[in-house]
């Protein structure tokens, strides 16, 4: 893959900034509302900074003077607001991601602080939320090409990889029914196995962006995403292990929502939009299958983490992984419909990235689809030869 495939990224982005522009004047007046300042004058200057990360929403940096000094504003603030009809997805919404991050560092972890939720609009014209700017150097989109991660030599990124995996055996060991998040609970409909409600979710997604009948010249490639993503929804729910209970996760686990700091220690872990009940194992193999497929598109690294080694690694970190092989399946659907769906948008000249983008992902799941059926026939042969 060459310049054109990075650019594709790129151009993922830049739905950020086609969205209607955002004022200092509008995060004034919603602020001067907000309790801590009671009415009185608030002044907001935005960061001259560009950001290489975020293709989901939009996001604006800024200072902040006003007479309520404290230090959950003295590093800035960062306005992160939904877009509309240019949105990534159509079910995520920034009360839920408020709730979320605030129920989470009550528990100490390291995620944004979240401190207004602007569920009106006043600001963007849609929901937003406004929290504390975390010092860090930013994550890249394009993490396996750019940024702190390509940057480390390979032992600074083992520990960023294992840094990443603790963090997210931690978040799966959190209490979920105990989250003052209610959103989680009825993620996907109420009322049914938690696997259903997170499949029910990503279906209802691909659907919205992939209609049936489509028409148009890229229809016989959409109509194979829409049926492949179908079938692959039929198989996870035949096969799901539905004796299990649901974890927290986070649903986008991956390098390029994570900060770190010099030391490869993690500072924050961001966008939590996609955060639901489901299973730690579909976190492990996200991780590791996105890495893959943004490695597709180049990059300098040359010794990549196998799915033994992300495993290891998260059962070193005191995570357990006893579906992993429909975990990977689960992991590998989702990364194949989040990327159907953003590479969708792209303009004419990424179409045949979109199409090998997708060969690439689709391929993932049907290779994990056949190992979960090659070790069930396997386990199926054991019984037999044991009886």
């Amino acid at each position: 893959m060459g310049a054109n495939d990075l650019d594709s990224l790129k151009a993922l982005r830049s739905f950020t900034a086609t969205s209607a522009p955002i004022t200092e004047a509008a995060i004034e007046r919603f602020l001067a509302k907000q309790i801590e300042f009671e009415g009185s004058a608030v002044k907001v200057s935005f960061a001259n900074e560009t950001l290489n990360a975020g293709a989901s929403g939009g996001t604006v940096l800024f200072q902040l003077d006003s007479p309520a000094d404290s230090p959950r504003y003295a590093d800035g603030l960062v306005l992160k607001y939904e877009l509309g009809n240019a949105s990534f997805f159509s079910q995520t919404s920034q009360r839920s991601q408020f709730e979320i991050l605030q129920a989470l560092r009550g528990r100490g972890l390291p995620v944004p602080d979240a401190i207004w939720l602007d569920e009106a609009g006043e600001i963007a014209g849609a929901p937003a939320i406004i929290m504390g700017r975390v010092r860090a150097r930013a994550p890249s989109i394009q993490y396996m090409q750019a940024g702190p991660f390509v940057e480390a030599d390979d032992a600074g990124r083992l520990t960023m990889l294992r840094r990443l995996l603790e963090l997210g055996a931690r978040i799966h060991q959190v209490d979920a029914a105990g989250l003052e998040a209610p959103s989680l609970a009825t993620r996907g409909g109420e009322g049914q196995h938690f696997i259903d409600r997170q499949i029910n979710w990503a279906l209802a997604e691909m659907h919205a962006k992939f209609p049936a009948n489509e028409g148009g010249e890229r229809a016989e490639l959409h109509a194979e995403i829409r049926t492949t993503i179908e079938d692959a929804a039929v198989w996870l729910r035949a096969n799901a292990p539905r004796h299990r209970t649901p974890s927290l996760v986070h649903g986008d686990l991956t390098i390029a929502n994570t900060m770190y700091g010099d030391d490869g220690s993690i500072v924050a872990l961001l966008d939590w939009e996609l955060a639901h009940l489901g299973l730690p194992e579909t976190d492990v193999a996200y991780l590791l299958y996105a890495m893959h497929s943004i490695a597709q598109l180049g990059t300098p690294i040359e010794n990549l983490p196998s799915l033994d080694d992300v495993a290891e690694y998260y059962r070193d970190a005191g995570g357990e992984l006893p579906d992993w092989t429909f975990g990977r399946a689960m992991g590998a659907f989702c990364l194949m419909t989040w990327g159907a769906i953003g590479m969708r948008r792209m303009p004419r000249e990424f179409w045949p990235v979109q199409r090998s983008m997708w060969r690439q992902q689709s391929g993932m799941f049907l290779a994990a689809q056949a190992d979960f059926e090659a070790d069930r026939q396997g386990s199926a042969g054991q019984i037999a030869a044991v009886q």
